[in-house]
């Protein structure tokens, strides 16, 4: 397969599974950006950035009309530099501006059935009878070192059974 020079570095975003940016999934609904999801542990989790808040401004920037490639890539940038966002919270409709600190983000191939106290990943599906899960969302560069952490996490836990759920991978660097 021929990858030219425009795609270059989304199939290597694609095939590491990490990025500089703030950690948000977002989309055009309604015709507004919309958060869709914070990445756990990242810039906009930590500053409180919610699904379903709508991003108003980037940079004092309206984003009124703008394409979803366009906001990516004004979000997106070098670890260690800022972006100001404006956003409406979908909870109680107050404007607000953050400015957020861009890091390395490393996008999670290896899940588990729900989050524990602290936001970690509780592989252990079935504590009583020792059944863990692992669902693997895609294959990237730390796929196999995080589903080793993970085993051995639910073996030390005395795992007994484990469900290994591929659903809905689209395959990647294996």
């Amino acid at each position: 397969t021929y990858i030219g020079p425009e795609e270059v570095d989304r199939f290597r975003r694609n095939i590491d599974s990490e990025f500089g940016g703030v950690g948000i999934q977002v989309a055009i609904e309604k015709g507004q950006l919309t958060i869709i999801s914070p990445l756990v542990g990242t810039p906009a989790y930590r500053a409180g950035l919610k699904a379903g808040d709508r991003i108003m401004r980037i940079e004092d920037i309206s984003t009124e009309g703008i394409t979803l490639t366009e906001a990516v890539r004004r979000m997106k940038g070098k670890p260690d530099t800022d972006v100001k966002v404006t956003v409406i919270h979908a909870h109680n409709f107050q404007e607000e501006t953050v400015t957020l600190t861009r890091e390395l983000i490393r996008v999670a191939t290896v899940l588990g059935d729900h989050r524990d106290e602290d936001d970690n990943w509780d592989f252990m599906l079935n504590g009583v009878e020792k059944v863990g899960y692992i669902r693997l969302t895609a294959f990237s560069r730390h796929t196999s070192d995080e589903l080793r952490d993970a085993i051995g996490q639910l073996q030390s836990s005395g795992m007994q059974a484990l469900v290994l759920d591929l659903r809905y991978n689209p395959g990647g660097l294996l």
